[in-house]
């Protein structure tokens, strides 16, 4: 590496101004001078004008940033999106709970007609009729599917009056 020169500053500021590759004669005459005799002025020059010459190319080929207005754009809508995953998750907690709550009250109806009415569940079963509820099952299930909505409700009221992130607003 060669030592620092006292008019690498000067000659710097001549090449970021361009007057080098412009017009020389913009220049100070005694810089043109220096830069004849100075091998670490030479050196600089040279690798200055490459990186000066990339930075232009990739100023010229770069796409230009992103208003902020998009970006905010971006993140109001990622935050819509993470909200509607979390209430659509409720959403399907709820469909699976109420599913399994009919598998449960369909299996326990069949087992309760199947010992209420052995001859008669058989007869159900073979025929799928409606005959074979009993009248008091009918108004349990009604029951168990109407608190099934009641919680589903309240579990989705209680949802939505969680504060909201300020970019929701």
């Amino acid at each position: 590496m060669t030592p620092p020169c006292p008019r690498e500053p000067d000659l710097l500021a001549a090449l970021r101004a361009n007057a080098l590759a412009t017009d020389p004669s913009l220049c100070d005459a005694s810089l043109d001078d220096h830069l004849a005799t100075c091998t670490t002025c030479r050196e600089t020059q040279t690798v200055a004008n490459l990186l000066l010459r990339y930075a232009a190319d990739v100023s010229a080929t770069a796409p230009p940033p992103p208003s902020p207005a998009h970006l905010w754009h971006l993140a109001r809508q990622q935050r819509q999106t993470a909200a509607l995953r979390r209430a659509s998750r409720a959403m399907a907690a709820m469909q699976t709970l109420g599913t399994l709550y009919l598998l449960t009250l369909s299996a326990w109806l069949l087992r309760s007609l199947w010992l209420a009415h052995p001859a008669q569940a058989k007869l159900a079963l073979l025929s799928l009729t409606a005959g074979a509820l009993t009248t008091g099952t009918v108004p349990l299930g009604a029951i168990g599917a109407i608190a099934l909505l009641l919680s589903g409700a309240a579990f989705l009221l209680l949802l939505g009056s969680r504060q909201q992130p300020p970019l929701l607003r």
